[in-house]
């Protein structure tokens, strides 16, 4: 049904719209019928002040004229009427032209064009005997020139009168080429074209487009001398994301060649500008918090369309690389349509935060996001000085301004955050706006210092009191702690130097028992009872099972099992004498396949194996604590082995039999397709990337004949 609604819309266009009626030619020449006057005025006003005329404005021009005007009035009537004479003229005897002879006459002159281009079209018909012979009947097909679309005229035949071109079309201007779209910023649609070869350059051509959309139930218009016509977009104009079509004619004095052929255009959507003039407006301190209120304006364009909420986003420690930089963490929240103020609450004081904004427009079912309007803001600042004193204390900053006696208390965890105060003095405050702290970290206990890395963790924070709570650290490390003082011109003093130690975390006071220490998290046992089991599907060639070490020992803690690593590959035999011996490492022929399963999950398939080959596998066990020693399982593919590199449909089924017990056998059965899928999602291949794909689909072809085979031959 939706074809069928399509095709007869394309229909209807190509019979409706495609149709170039007379009417609209003529109402092409009744413009440039006035043109010529207004013209013609123009050119003798110009001899007398050397004012050139600018043709590319004289539409406007002309509806500014006190007798142009009133021409137009008579062209730009509906064309429906276009053939009463009698209701063109009484519609110039309006009150508004009593008094305006000029104005009267003017209109009538347009009226009277109108008539004798309805009357008699411009142009000879071709000689009777070349205009083609009717078939049957000598019956007249048309009786007058009106009767006739475009500027074909109705031509004496040697059998009747039918409707014929003419033989003086160089006199018509070409049509319009390379006609072309540009979507402007403000959600208008600019339509632009070459200029016409017109017979007489002197005298004015105007351009008529037409366009229609599947939204408008008529055609729409636009007459220029320019090469160009600007469309308005939503709501009065050409819809976004919907294709309408086009066509453009050139008319002069005589007529026109016609319209071009429709040409279709899907004007864009256009993402709504950024909000305009974003900044901060009130600062609320209470109980060492910062409550900041910014404010915007709505953005300059929206392609027509109303903002139907703004996104405001904001977070600290973004460094300076441009305005439009973002990343986690970052804070968000959804502002209704018809506000554009918004506090951000508790924030952190003397800090730099980079905050952003987006409107939001919805269209057709779709969330449009606009562009970001970006801005820097500190959460806490202080008024400049009185202007009396600003050498002065630029002076004082330089010469006497300065941090010393920087002391750090002991650090201590808050909301389990790992936290310092630090405090200095100064030896001058009375040039002092603030403070900017920068604090690193050098080396960590484990770490040897000339091995320490030379890209540090480096974090910054501004403040206007001579103390701050330091953030960010982690236990058992030093840091370099950095001040800097800043004078109301923005002038940054050297800076003091300090370096102080947090201690383990399992001695840092105020650690509550939902906090880990690294050290005090064991490592993870290793899974046990593994094994290894195979089956005849492409799906799965074998399935490797374990026990989960927290079962084994019927025992949940924080250190259980968060995730298990298995890895296999192709390896050689040991000898007999060392295959007992697990602390011999483990040598691939190849790269190893791995893939990580869920902590709740004790199997995993294992692919790309060969028939009759060896192979070594191992499982290992993953926690807060770390990594667990692997779990060695040695074996060898039947020979029967099906060459599957991909999977199938097959299903995978538990083993019953597996030396886990039948009880975990049965826990787990339930979960194996979960297994399966949750094996896929992973990257079970660990290489799969590095196959081909043309080898994969070469694979399941291969694997597809031979299944094939082994039912022929059953």
């Amino acid at each position: 049904m939706r074809g069928l609604g399509i095709g007869l819309f394309l229909l209807w266009i190509i019979v409706h719209e495609g149709y170039c009626n007379y009417a609209e030619i003529l109402w092409g020449q009744c413009h440039v019928f006035c043109l010529t006057g207004y013209q013609s005025k123009k050119l003798k006003e110009a001899d007398l002040t050397n004012v050139p005329l600018n043709r590319d404005s004289a539409i406007n021009g002309c509806r500014k004229d006190r007798e142009c005007k009133w021409c137009l009035s008579a062209c730009q009537r509906p064309k429906k009427d276009y053939g009463d004479h009698e209701g063109c003229m009484k519609s110039c005897r309006n009150p508004k032209t009593k008094r305006n002879r000029v104005g009267r006459n003017a209109c009538f002159g347009g009226c009277r064009f109108i008539s004798k281009a309805l009357e008699s079209k411009h142009g000879i018909c071709p000689p009777p005997a070349e205009l083609p012979k009717l078939q049957g009947s000598c019956d007249n097909k048309c009786e007058k020139d009106v009767t006739c679309s475009g500027m074909s005229k109705c031509c004496n035949s040697t059998c009747g009168r039918i409707c014929h071109s003419l033989n003086n079309q160089d006199e018509f201007p070409e049509k319009p080429e390379k006609i072309r779209f540009k979507e402007r910023n403000d959600g208008n649609l600019l339509v632009q074209w070459n200029k016409s070869r017109s017979p007489d350059f002197s005298a004015p051509v105007v351009y008529i487009l037409r366009w229609w959309c599947p939204y408008t139930s008529g055609v729409r218009y636009s007459v220029t001398t320019k090469l160009r016509s600007r469309l308005k977009g939503y709501p009065d104009g050409v819809h976004p994301a919907i294709r309408c079509n086009y066509m453009l004619a050139s008319i002069n004095i005589h007529g026109s060649q016609g319209f071009t052929s429709p040409i279709g255009h899907l004007k864009k959507f256009l993402h709504p500008s950024p909000p305009q003039n974003l900044e901060r407006t009130t600062i609320k301190l209470h109980d060492g918090k910062v409550d900041m209120t910014i404010q915007w304006q709505p953005p300059e364009f929206t392609d027509g369309v109303d903002v139907d909420r703004y996104v405001v986003f904001w977070s600290d420690g973004l460094p300076r690389l441009g305005k439009s930089y973002m990343r986690l963490p970052i804070n968000r929240k959804i502002v209704r349509s018809g506000k554009t103020t918004y506090t951000i609450p508790s924030l952190e004081p003397g800090i730099m935060y980079f905050v952003q904004v987006r409107a939001i427009v919805d269209w057709r079912g779709k969330s449009i996001r606009g562009k970001p309007a970006s801005t820097y803001m500190e959460s806490f600042s202080t008024p400049l000085p009185p202007e009396d004193d600003v050498e002065q204390l630029r002076e004082e900053f330089l010469s006497e301004s300065r941090v010393y006696d920087i002391m750090v208390d002991e650090p201590m965890f808050v909301d389990s955050k790992l936290k310092a105060r630090a405090s200095w003095s100064l030896s001058s405050k009375s040039a002092v706006e603030k403070y900017i702290l920068y604090w690193t970290l050098d080396v960590c206990e484990g770490e040897a210092k000339h091995r320490k890395t030379p890209s540090r963790l480096k974090q910054e924070a501004t403040t206007y009191k001579q103390e701050y709570h330091l953030f960010g650290l982690e236990s058992g490390c030093v840091y370099e702690l950095k001040i800097h003082t800043v004078n109301f011109f923005g002038d940054q003093g050297k800076g003091q130097k300090q370096f102080f130690r947090t201690p383990p975390c399992h001695k840092t006071k105020g650690r509550s028992p939902d906090i880990l220490c690294k050290s005090e998290v064991s490592t993870p046992l290793p899974p046990q009872s593994v094994e290894v089991s195979f089956l005849p599907t492409c799906s799965c060639q074998a399935v490797v099972s374990w026990l989960r070490p927290d079962m084994a020992s019927n025992q949940v803690s924080s250190n259980s099992a968060k995730a298990f690593l298995v890895k296999w590959g192709q390896s050689r035999p040991l000898p007999a004498a060392t295959r007992d011996v697990k602390s011999l490492a483990v040598v691939y022929n190849a790269e190893p396949y791995s893939v990580s399963v869920s902590g709740n999950l004790s199997k995993a398939c294992m692919n790309y194996l060969k028939p009759g080959a060896h192979y070594t596998v191992q499982v290992a066990t993953l926690s807060d604590g770390g990594k667990s020693p692997p779990v060695i399982k040695h074996f060898t593919t039947p020979v029967g082995t099906m060459p599957c590199f991909s999977f199938d449909d097959g299903n995978m089924q538990s083993d019953q039999s597996s030396p886990a017990g039948a009880k975990t056998a049965v826990a787990e059965k339930s979960d194996i397709k979960s297994v399966k899928q949750e094996v896929t999602q992973s990257s079970t291949y660990g290489r799969s990337s590095a196959v081909s794909s043309l080898h994969k689909a070469g694979s399941v072809i291969l694997c597809s004949l031979i299944f094939i085979l082994r039912c022929a031959v059953n």
